[in-house]
């Protein structure tokens, strides 16, 4: 797949930087390293939101969270936003700004998490506390201002992960759900995967941002044990019953190694009898919305989420109007 022109002069300068692989690298360097890039090519500041930050009371301490309200909206509903990073790099404060333009363009309030990170704190310290974050939201409209029946849980990457798992969880623990927003999601990591998803090993180069062996640092933080794996909350292709989630929006990248099962599982999803709507953007690579400095598709991307967010979320402002068509670089309908 011919890369987007802007997304290769981006990883030309990252590859041109030469940064030491992560196994070799400090954790609190690697960590510093992305916070640095992504503060540096995310998105400008949107005005009319209000942020603050706050605490919520989870299973097994505090847990830091952002609130990002949009000025002059009564009783928004709520979404509660997981960020990206492996379940081990990545932080609130990376991903605000992205959040106060889902907040202004969705008109709801947006919750972004500060969870627990590997391997400090590993699985399910982190989807314990964006989970207890999730039910709390539900719950706790008056305290909020806002409106908890309208609920969405959404992320990208590793908390797409965490989204997806969050779905299958509030399913069965009688959390209503409004949605599920799923970008460029890791959903199956058991070993073997490798060798089940093509874009696995044809993107299987750190130049596209992620590879296999970042990927399999990452997981082995996270995890710990390897049979962990195979739980549906780590692993939520192979939950045996899909039926009851909350429809969902899916988006993935063309040339990422976590393309495919992000692909596969919007399609298990559809065939199970949730309602999906799916983009896959060409041409881009894993966690290409946090660089829309660098990269234009990344605005358009963020653009379809936040329509898809508001979509969902304000059912009543879109009864009896045509969908909107996605911009160039992104088809109605993934490749084949």
């Amino acid at each position: 797949m011919t890369l987007d022109p802007h997304t290769k002069a981006l990883l030309d300068r990252l590859a041109a930087d030469a940064a030491p692989p992560i196994r070799k690298t400090g954790l609190a360097d690697a960590r510093a390293a992305l916070k640095s890039l992504t503060m540096e090519l995310d998105r400008p500041d949107t005005p009319g939101v209000t942020s603050a930050r706050r605490t919520v009371q989870g299973r097994d301490g505090m847990v830091p969270v952002t609130a990002h309200r949009p000025d002059g909206v009564e009783r928004p509903p709520v979404a509660v936003y997981l960020h990206g990073g492996g379940w081990v790099r990545g932080d609130a404060e990376m991903y605000d700004r992205f959040c106060r333009y889902l907040a202004r363009a969705a008109n709801c309030l947006v919750l972004n998490v500060d969870y627990r990170l590997a391997p400090e704190h590993p699985y399910p310290a982190g989807l314990a506390d964006a989970y207890d974050v999730v039910r709390w939201a539900a719950e706790s409209g008056d305290e909020l201002n806002a409106d908890g029946a309208r609920l969405a849980v959404l992320g990208d990457s590793a908390g797409g992960n965490f989204a997806a798992a969050i779905a299958h969880m509030a399913a069965d623990d009688g959390v209503a759900l409004t949605v599920q927003g799923l970008l460029y999601p890791a959903t199956d990591l058991r070993p073997e995967s490798d060798d089940l998803y093509l874009s696995r090993r044809t993107f299987d180069d750190l130049y596209y941002f992620l590879d296999l062996d970042r990927l399999h640092w990452y997981v082995d933080a996270y995890l710990g044990d390897a049979d962990v794996a195979f739980d549906p909350c780590v692993s939520p292709t192979l939950a045996e019953d899909l039926s009851k989630v909350a429809p969902a929006f899916v988006l993935t990248a063309g040339c990422d190694i976590l393309r495919d099962e992000g692909d596969a599982y919007a399609d298990k999803l559809r065939a199970a009898g949730v309602a999906v709507e799916h983009r896959r953007v060409d041409g881009v690579v894993h966690a290409f919305m946090s660089f829309s400095k660098a990269i234009p598709l990344a605005l358009e991307a963020q653009a379809w989420t936040a329509d898809q967010l508001r979509r969902a979320l304000h059912p009543r402002a879109t009864d009896g109007r045509r969908p909107a068509r996605s911009k160039a670089g992104l088809p109605d309908k993934p490749n084949a």
